[in-house]
């Protein structure tokens, strides 16, 4: 049995649209994740201390004294784990950080709050520095 010329083509053509159609599985948007819940929106601390954040959707992360209007500090966001909910912090240059990367681990995540866990090297996790509330509700 001999397969002809244009039953071929379609062959070919059909075998590129289904591989050009597959997505990767683990591409790491926030849109795929329980982190979106989180994002385009100030939180802040349930005790004075320590900074409110933001986590913008975009990648772009600030951070601000619960008393100042002022962002203290600013850098960029990607998500490293989206199974266990870890984003990577690297702070921009000239915000006085002591370190220049941090990893947070949001866990128990809800409508209007979520506690953090905070690590200088993306191995080992502190206690929950906070529960975070959102600063609209």
């Amino acid at each position: 049995m001999f397969i002809n010329k244009e039953s071929l083509i379609g062959i070919f053509v059909f075998g590129f649209i289904m591989l050009a159609s597959c997505s990767d599985n683990n591409e790491k948007r926030p849109d795929n994740t329980i982190i979106a819940s989180i994002l385009d929106k100030w939180w802040y601390p349930d005790y004075s201390g320590t900074d409110e954040i933001y986590i913008h959707s975009d990648g772009r992360y600030e951070q601000k004294h619960p008393t100042s209007e002022v962002t203290n500090y600013t850098g960029h966001w990607i998500l490293e784990d989206e199974q266990v909910a870890i984003i990577k912090v690297d702070y921009d240059e000239g915000t006085d950080q002591n370190i220049s990367t941090i990893w947070l681990l949001f866990s128990e995540i809800r409508e209007h709050s979520f506690e953090v866990y905070q690590s200088s090297d993306g191995i080992d996790f502190s206690v929950p520095s906070a529960t975070y509330h959102d600063a609209n509700n």
